[in-house]
């Protein structure tokens, strides 16, 4: 019975360990360790601009990773069909020369150990013609680079399967992450749902397993008490019955 008492509490103390590792959102496989943006993104129907927008999703993103835009002043490196693009506004050096790019591509964040582009968008489909070959130019440099490619999309993004090969060839992949306003994420409340099942039930668990044992050292206490108090008692008689006994020999 005790040991399957202890079997049960080992899977409620993973159930809780896992639980709260997933409430703290920090171990998901991408660059930023984690499944969901830590802040919504504004979608169309906020009334900004096409652009503020993307842009709004790419300051969440730039926290989240702890790296810098790749518009930054000092930064802006790009994916070049040959050397003359480098020092224009939009392109300070090329980070790789590659023939099959027509002009230059300069992807949103770019570091010595992945390349990752943020699309704050509804739908993504490969019949885009634009979009396609913008995302494969950034796959045929991740590759020349030996870095992976990482999309960021929002949750709700439809993204055609095309997509999902051309960065998974890279050894990176498509992360669903930008939240939008009223989100919930499943998983997250799924952890909270757990835990608040899982803990009270553990610490149920460890009570019922340690009272015992407090139980024990409850009474080795008294017993120990008892014993100080009785031989305190003892002393106290002995020394009352010697000056009883020097009184009557003055």
């Amino acid at each position: 019975m005790r040991r399957i008492r202890r079997f049960v509490m080992l899977i409620l103390l993973l159930a809780v360990v896992a639980s709260t590792a997933l409430l703290l959102d920090v171990t998901a496989p991408n660059p930023t360790g984690r499944r969901i943006s830590s802040a919504p993104v504004p979608t169309i129907s906020s009334g900004l601009s096409a652009q503020q927008i993307g842009r709004a999703a790419e300051d969440v993103l730039a926290r989240d990773l702890g790296v810098p835009r790749n518009d930054q002043s000092d930064q802006r490196q790009c994916f070049c069909h040959n050397a003359r693009h480098a020092g224009s506004p939009d392109c300070n050096t090329c980070a790789l020369i590659l023939a099959s790019i027509d002009t230059s591509r300069r992807p949103d964040f770019i570091t010595d150990r992945y390349i990752v582009e943020a699309k704050n968008r509804q739908d993504m489909l490969y019949t885009h013609a634009d979009l396609a070959g913008q995302l494969q130019d950034y796959a045929d440099a991740a590759r020349a680079l030996g870095r992976p490619l990482w999309l960021f999309v929002r949750v709700d993004t439809r993204l055609s399967p095309e997509f999902e090969q051309i960065v998974a060839a890279t050894g990176g992949g498509v992360v669903y992450y930008f939240a939008t306003e009223g989100y919930t994420d499943p998983t997250t409340s799924a952890a909270r749902n757990t835990l608040l099942v899982t803990l009270p039930l553990l610490l149920g668990a460890l009570w019922v397993e340690w009272r015992p044992a407090v139980r024990r050292r409850k009474d080795a206490v008294l017993t120990a008490a008892r014993s100080v108090q009785t031989a305190q008692r003892s002393a106290e008689a002995q020394r009352d019955r010697l000056r009883d006994e020097l009184r009557r020999e003055e």
